[in-house]
């Protein structure tokens, strides 16, 4: 069911209180977090979430991360009519939107949204569709105060940087 170094019903329990796990799976094709698909109750209801595990490697701050994800979630919340449309992460017993474990691994969690699917491969239908839903996301951020933002990896979006290094690995050819 689960990995036996991580306690994940512990983990969870950060974020929702008395939550009684009954699954815990790898979910999801990712490369850079590690994703969970989370069941279980609270008193007699039932409930799905998605737990991530986010990676430090990539992350050096994660709650920078977090920070900028509940700016743009906040700000998205109040322009969008379906809530399906934006995600909905839960808050730690901390007050913020991750916890950091024994390990100090950083984890998040959120809502999972049911009746969806994602597609390794799309075919071209699905790519059209999914350049009609990122230019939404796009319009939506239009006026979106990107300085509010934390730099979460240097230079990432430096695109004469990146493009140096490129041509640089390209002459290296390692």
């Amino acid at each position: 069911m689960t990995n036996d170094k991580i306690n994940y019903n512990e983990v969870v329990n950060h974020f929702i209180e008395d939550f009684k796990l009954i699954s815990c799976e790898k979910y999801g094709n990712g490369h850079i977090n590690s994703t969970f698909i989370v069941c279980g109750k609270v008193e007699a209801e039932e409930s799905t979430y998605i737990l991530q595990k986010i990676n430090k490697n990539v992350f050096k701050n994660p709650q920078l991360v977090m920070d900028n994800i509940e700016k743009v979630t906040c700000f998205m919340k109040e322009k969008v009519d379906n809530p399906r449309e934006v995600l909905h992460f839960l808050k730690c017993d901390n007050g913020t939107l991750c916890y950091k474990d024994q390990n100090d691994e950083y984890w998040r969690m959120y809502k999972f949204v049911d009746n969806c699917e994602g597609v390794d491969r799309p075919n071209i239908e699905e790519f059209f569709e999914s350049g009609i839903a990122f230019g939404k996301f796009q319009n939506l951020l239009s006026d979106f105060p990107a300085e509010t933002l934390n730099e979460t990896i240097p230079d990432f979006h430096n695109t004469t940087k990146r493009y140096e290094t490129f041509l640089n690995s390209v002459e290296d050819n390692a």
